[in-house]
């Protein structure tokens, strides 16, 4: 079924090097460097069932963040055909890769998952997973109630 899908980001930079994605879903296979505000949007065929969008923050380093920057990726809004709405990013999750020696120095461990997290500030996997079809997904996902 024809699922059109749309990802806005906003870049954040740090002495000047932009943030570098690396998409891992289907054929899109490939890095890209973010500047300021864009969309990732794809149009594509899925078969009826799971699909997991999927990108990772690949670029950062430890001196990548001061103490006024952070080189970072901040998603801004998620559309499936058309449709944009708070309650997709329930849907979503974060998985990132706690630096050392940031890591070893906290008291508290942090989540290895973050649900709904829109601010993408360490190396990790961001993943939204869509049901195909994305009419009954969203209705589900917005809690519209009832569907056929």
């Amino acid at each position: 079924m024809n699922t059109n899908i749309a990802i806005t980001f906003e870049a954040q930079c740090c002495n000047g090097k932009q943030p570098e994605i690396q998409w891992n879903w289907r054929e899109y296979q490939h890095k890209h460097t973010l500047f300021k505000t864009s969309t990732a949007e794809f149009d594509i065929d899925l078969d009826d069932g799971p699909h997991i969008i999927r990108f990772e923050l690949i670029n950062k380093t430890n001196e990548d963040t001061t103490e006024d920057q952070d080189l970072a990726v901040i998603i801004k809004d998620i559309c499936i055909n058309g449709i944009s709405d708070e309650k997709i990013f329930t849907k979503t999750q974060y998985r990132p890769n706690y630096p050392d020696p940031w890591l070893s120095q906290q008291t508290t461990k942090p989540e290895e998952i973050l649900y709904g997290h829109r601010y993408i500030g360490w190396n990790g996997a961001w993943e939204l997973e869509i049901q195909v079809p994305a009419f009954e997904w969203l209705h589900q996902t917005m809690g519209f109630g009832w569907h056929y």
